[in-house]
């Protein structure tokens, strides 16, 4: 038996190996296409395989075409093996002999195990390995042997003797690690086509996604930016890469920059907000969330960030804060609109009440004051003049009445206040007429500078006497040790001010809320109705007052009317 035959054949097979597996999986990629060629060369190497065969005598052969064929059937599939079994088939068949028949049953017998072995193994998910397919090998070979008994006995006999030994040592072998490159060229091969397709997978996500994505090396060199990425910042992926990382930020964090750089350097991942500049020169409010890239050794090689504009948050979280400030701004000014409604609220329902209550003391005690003021009266006329400490003692009572009925006069005041009509007024000529009637103290220096032909105004001209006659009476009560009683004028568009200015004690902060109270008083006689009164009265006629004081320096009434029309 010649081995070198055999060898022959196997470096032949070793070289199918290699143009089946880059024929595979490289080269061609369309699976008809595919199929047709590995047919047309598996058949042709085993032609080739049959024009250098061991001739055991003329028309009997012995090659390595079954150990071709049953690979095809195993690595391959139907259609490859049937174009192959086909091609030789045909050549067998051609070469002619008295082996034609074996010739051509041991190519269909070493194809059709190919196949059923190839449905074994993917049916149980068994792995090729080298046990494996020398096994493969050994059965093909085996029943081929036995199938050499179709040629005549005397042949038969001479391959028993001269070809079983090396054709069941040879051929397994053979098989088994050819059989073995193979399914390590598959396996690798199909590894980098796994990985090919799982990053086209990776750059098709990375491209589609609504997030850029942006990739640096340790230099923060640009390496890789998706679309989404480029055109959050105005460019195109080609016009970033290879740029630093500072040409897309501000000069002003530079340094902050080379801070999160140098903790990415550090193996630290991190999210953070930071404002990237775009290529028309605008800044853009940017969350990043950045991962550090290593190598096997852990040395650190860039970094790759997921970046997400939120410039558009920004805008509506200030509009949101701004618009929550101005909602607190309105709850304020509702919760102080509220408060000042329920304090008038109350001070109405405590007007109403001390009126009613002003109304029937007032009456009640009217008439015994009246009493006692007529007999005080009739006494002080009838008694004799040597009798002057009496008449002392019952002037003190006389005096002491007409307080106490001035008091009453002023509840009783206080609680008719009533809406009245109201009447076109020369106020000038009002004021002139009351100061006639009030006695001035000869310590005050009054200055009535209003003058004559001030405008008409529309209001109850009683009414405002009472509001000035208080505030007049106020002032020179404020000045006990004499003054300046100042009674001015000035007309502004559709409004007359006219204001009573003293020189007096003033109010003091702390009593400035409290002035126009009822009951509310700092002198040692009266009530404090007088400035509730006026109040209420200046309300009734539509007159604005306002009041600025200062302590030991004075006070000043301004009483602005609305002009008649």
């Amino acid at each position: 038996m010649d081995f070198i035959t055999f060898i022959d054949n196997a470096a032949l097979l070793l070289v199918l190996s290699i143009l089946s597996s880059n024929m595979q999986l490289r080269w061609l990629k369309r699976e008809p296409l595919q199929s047709l060629a590995l047919g047309l060369l598996y058949g042709l190497v085993a032609v080739v395989a049959m024009s250098i065969p061991m001739e055991l005598q003329p028309g009997v052969i012995f090659d390595g075409r079954s150990v071709i064929l049953s690979l095809a059937g195993l690595f391959t599939g139907n259609i490859t093996t049937l174009i192959a079994c086909i091609i030789a088939a045909a050549w067998r068949f051609h070469l002619g002999g008295a082996g034609v028949f074996t010739g051509v049953g041991s190519i269909i017998i070493a194809g059709l195990a190919g196949l059923l072995f190839r449905r074994l193994v993917n049916r149980k998910g068994l792995r090729l390995n080298m046990g494996r397919l020398f096994l493969f090998g050994l059965v093909v070979h085996t029943i081929l042997v036995l199938w050499f008994f179709t040629l005549p006995k005397e042949i038969a006999l001479l391959i028993l003797q001269r070809v079983t030994f090396p054709y069941l040592t040879v051929f397994p072998l053979a098989t088994m690690l050819i059989g073995g490159f193979m399914e390590t060229q598959r396996q690798r091969l199909q590894v980098e086509k796994d990985l090919a397709q799982s990053e086209k997978r990776y750059r098709d996500l990375v491209s589609t996604l609504n997030e850029g994505i942006w990739e640096s090396n340790a230099d923060m060199v640009t390496t890789y930016v998706n679309p989404k990425m480029a055109a959050m910042l105005g460019y195109t992926p080609q016009e970033m890469i290879g740029r630093s990382i500072y040409d897309f930020i501000s000069s002003e964090t530079t340094e902050a920059m080379e801070n999160y750089h140098l903790r990415r350097q550090q193996g630290i991942r991190e999210h953070y907000e930071f404002k990237l500049l775009c290529k028309d020169g605008h800044l853009i409010d940017a969350q990043l969330g950045v991962t550090p890239l290593m190598d096997e050794k852990g040395e650190f090689k860039g970094s790759l960030a997921g970046v997400q504009d939120i410039s558009a948050l920004k805008l509506v979280q200030a509009q949101l804060a701004e618009q929550s400030w101005r909602l607190e701004e309105l709850v304020e000014e509702r919760t102080q609109d509220l408060k000042v409604a329920q304090s008038q609220l109350i001070r109405a329902e405590k007007l109403a009440t001390l009126g009613e209550l002003a109304g029937g003391v007032g009456h009640e005690l009217r008439n015994p004051l009246a009493v006692i003021s007529n007999a005080v009266y009739l006494l002080k006329n009838s008694m004799p003049k040597s009798t002057s400490n009496l008449l002392e003692y019952i002037e003190m009572i006389e005096t002491e009445t007409h307080n106490a009925s001035s008091i009453i006069n002023d509840l009783l005041d206080y609680s008719r206040i009533q809406p009245t009509e109201k009447e076109i007024t020369e106020l000038s000529s009002l004021v002139a007429g009351l100061l006639a009637k009030i006695p001035i103290p000869e310590n005050v220096v009054l200055e009535n500078q209003l003058r004559a032909d001030l405008p008409m105004t529309n209001v109850n001209a009683q009414q405002v006497e009472i509001i000035f006659t208080n505030l007049i009476s106020n002032a020179i009560e404020a000045m006990p040790e004499g003054g300046s009683l100042k009674i001015t004028s000035r007309v502004q568009k559709n409004r007359l001010t006219i204001a009573v200015e003293d020189s007096g004690m003033g109010i003091s902060r702390k009593n400035m809320s409290k002035i126009f109270e009822p009951l509310f008083t700092t002198k040692p006689r009266g009530i404090g109705l007088g400035l509730a009164i006026t109040a209420r009265l200046a309300e009734l006629n539509d007159i604005q007052i306002r009041v600025k004081s200062r302590e030991g320096r004075g006070t000043t009434f301004s009483l602005d009317f609305l002009l008649a029309i």
